[in-house]
């Protein structure tokens, strides 16, 4: 019996002993700056990727602290997000990385698996503020507020689009845009659109500096991806400023320009502050129907979209 032990505890001290020599005299600066260099070769030209803090967690997990994204724009460094604290893990059984991750008083856990043809992603926001986000300003323009709860489980084909498919259940709580006048210059001096240009003075006259989107219940975004084509079952923004509700078809694509509407179609009305502005399309022709709400279309690629409200065309 004792030597039966002898046979067994050896091999297992030796192993003990080697896991906390590994686990103390590891490299771990090396490897922070490794995995920096691997978010910014994944990210693309013009991302800088800074971890404050690393060390391990068990044997086959980390822990960071203050890992900083930044864009680098024409000697400008525009913070887009700022992780407080992220845990990971890596599976023994599979090649997907458990994760749990602190952006400001949210957080975000699940698992995912990448390699250079797919990526398999299951994640659960839980009170992520989006001001805490800046890659929702450098996609929108605008400065947005508010929290989002919810799920989303992707399987990306990074190739061929057309063979991903996901599901997409998100609910928008208190959101809203600040600061929406200087927001609205920019993004009309991107369009280049004299037609557009009286907008910001019109928003001023009205003294409209903050357009409340939705109260904390009753707004979300639902979809499922299908062979590459989002399924909106439902964009419903309600109890702000305006009410909008869209359903359709949306066609992926690697290139965001190329992203295709089709049959995206559904309501649009204003509350007493933003009434004024909105009228703007009654202008143009366009009809309110029987409970006030025009009726709003959206098809084409998003670089040329085509956006009708009431059965006219905007001049975009």
């Amino acid at each position: 019996m004792i030597k039966f032990a002898k046979i067994i505890g050896y091999p297992l001290l030796f192993l003990i002993m080697f896991s906390f020599f590994i686990y103390y005299t590891f490299p771990f600066h090396i490897f922070k700056d490794k995995v920096s260099w691997e978010i910014e070769r994944f990210l693309g030209k013009g991302y800088r990727v800074n971890i404050a803090h690393l060390e391990p967690e068990f044997l086959l997990g980390a822990m960071f602290e203050n890992l900083v994204i930044e864009k680098l724009d024409q000697g400008k460094n525009n913070q887009l997000i700022q992780v407080k604290k992220a845990y990971i893990s890596k599976s023994l059984f599979s090649s997907a990385i458990d994760y749990s991750i602190q952006i400001g008083r949210g957080e975000i856990d699940g698992w995912a698996s990448i390699n250079s043809t797919s990526l398999d992603l299951n994640l659960e926001c839980d009170e992520l503020s989006l001001n805490d986000v800046g890659w929702v300003k450098e996609l929108s323009g605008f400065l947005f507020h508010g929290r989002i709860d919810g799920d989303i489980e992707l399987d990306l084909d990074l190739n061929r689009i057309s063979r991903s498919n996901g599901n997409i259940a998100i609910d928008l709580k208190n959101i809203e845009i600040n600061d929406i006048i200087t927001s609205v210059k920019k993004v009309i001096a991107k369009q280049n659109n004299p037609m557009l240009a009286s907008v910001p003075a019109m928003l001023n006259d009205m003294n409209i500096t903050r357009l409340v989107l939705s109260q904390k219940k009753g707004s979300y975004l639902k979809g499922k991806i299908r062979n590459g084509v989002l399924q909106l079952e439902g964009f419903r923004l309600t109890q702000g400023d305006i009410e909008l509700e869209l359903r359709g078809r949306v066609t992926l694509n690697r290139n965001p320009n190329r992203i295709r509407f089709s049959g995206v179609q559904g309501y649009i009305s204003a509350g007493e502050k933003m009434e004024n502005l909105l009228s703007f399309v009654s202008v143009l022709g366009a009809k309110k129907d029987q409970q006030g709400r025009y009726k709003i279309e959206l098809k084409g690629s998003v670089n040329k979209l085509d956006i009708r409200i009431g059965g006219k065309r905007l001049p975009l």
